[in-house]
C-alpha cells in the first residue's frame, strides 16, 4: 500500500521469513512513517531587566533595573511537530539602585528603647549564568492538524540553576561599597549586598514566535520570565523569592539536516498530519 501527502511518501511492508522445520513461519509487524530530521541550535540576544527590590520613583509606570544586553544558545530535540525538549543557557548581566534596610542605633527616652528603620542608597552590578531544561509546545498544531508551517507560535516552559553574583557600589560612583552601616561594616567581606558564588533554582516560561522562510532558518522573537528562589539578586534582602528576570530578544534558528539525504524533512517542517 502507497501512502502519499503533499512533503512524503510512505510505504507499508508485510514480511515473511520462511520458517525452519517444526516452527512456524515469521511474521514481521508492517513498517509506517519516513524517518525525518529532529535537532535544532538557536541563538538569541536581546536585553533583560531585574524585577526586585530596586529602587522605584514615586511616579515610575513600570519600575525595573536599567537594561542590559543579554543572550542564551539553546539545543532543541524536536520530537514531533507539536512537542519538543531543549537544553538552554542563558547570559544575563543586569545593574541598578536600590536601597540597603537597617535599623539606626537605638536610643532611650524616658527609659524606652527608640530604633528606627534607615535605607542606605546604592548602586549594584550583577551577572547570572543560567541552565535550564525544558519542553516546547507549537500551539498552533495543537490546534491545526493541516497548515503550512511558514509560522510557529511556541509555548516554552522548564527548571534549571542559576549561578550568579552581585557588587555594590556608592550610589552614583564605582566606588566598592565600604560603610558602618545600623553598627554594622557592610563591605564586599563582611554582608549584604555583596554574593559571591550564589546559586538558586530558577524556572523559566515563555512565549516565541517563529517565522520560516527556509526549510534550515527561523527567525524568533523570544520573550521570556524567568523566576528564581532568591531574594537577592540585587542585595537587598527582604524575604521574599521575588528576584525575576524579564527577557527579551531576536534570534536565529538552524535546523540541522542530514548531509547526505537531501530530502529528508525537518519536524519543524512538518504539519502534524504529515
Amino acid at each position: 500500500t502507497i501512502l502519499t501527502t503533499q512533503q512524503t511518501i510512505t510505504e507499508e511492508q508485510t514480511v515473511v521469513t520462511p520458517a525452519k522445520k517444526g516452527k512456524k513461519e515469521k511474521v514481521e509487524k508492517p513498517k509506517y512513517g519516513i524517518k525525518c530530521n529532529h535537532w535544532s541550535i538557536a541563538g538569541h540576544v536581546g536585553v533583560a531587566f531585574l524585577d526586585g527590590d530596586q529602587h522605584q520613583n514615586y511616579n515610575d509606570m513600570w519600575p525595573r533595573s536599567k537594561v542590559d544586553c543579554s543572550f542564551d544558545f539553546m539545543v532543541e530535540y524536536t520530537v514531533n511537530p507539536g512537542f519538543g525538549v531543549f537544553l538552554e543557557y542563558a547570559y544575563n548581566p543586569y545593574n541598578g539602585y536600590a536601597n540597603y534596610y537597617f535599623k539606626s542605633q537605638p536610643t532611650f527616652i524616658d527609659g524606652v528603647k527608640v530604633e528606627s528603620n534607615l535605607a542606605y542608597p546604592y548602586d549594584f552590578d550583577g551577572l547570572s549564568h543560567e541552565v535550564t531544561a525544558g519542553f516546547s509546545l507549537n500551539l498552533l498544531n495543537m490546534f491545526y492538524a493541516n497548515r503550512r508551517q511558514t509560522w510557529g507560535l511556541y509555548l516554552n516552559a522548564g527548571a534549571g540553576f542559576s549561578f550568579y553574583s552581585v557588587k555594590a557600589y556608592e550610589r552614583g560612583t564605582k566606588d566598592e561599597l565600604n560603610q558602618v552601616i545600623g553598627g554594622t561594616v557592610i563591605n564586599h567581606e563582611n554582608g549584604l549586598p555583596f554574593v559571591d558564588k550564589g546559586r538558586a533554582v530558577t524556572f523559566p516560561i515563555g512565549a516565541m514566535v517563529e517565522y520560516n522562510p527556509l526549510r534550515w532558518l527561523a527567525i524568533a522573537l523570544n520573550v521570556e520570565y524567568k523566576l528564581h528562589a532568591k531574594d537577592n539578586f540585587d542585595g537587598a534582602e527582604k524575604g521574599n523569592a521575588n528576584d525575576n528576570t524579564i527577557y527579551m530578544s531576536l534570534g536565529l534558528r538552524w535546523k540541522i539536516n542530514h548531509p547526505k539525504d537531501k530530502t529528508r524533512p525537518h519536524v519543524r517542517n512538518l504539519s502534524p498530519r504529515d
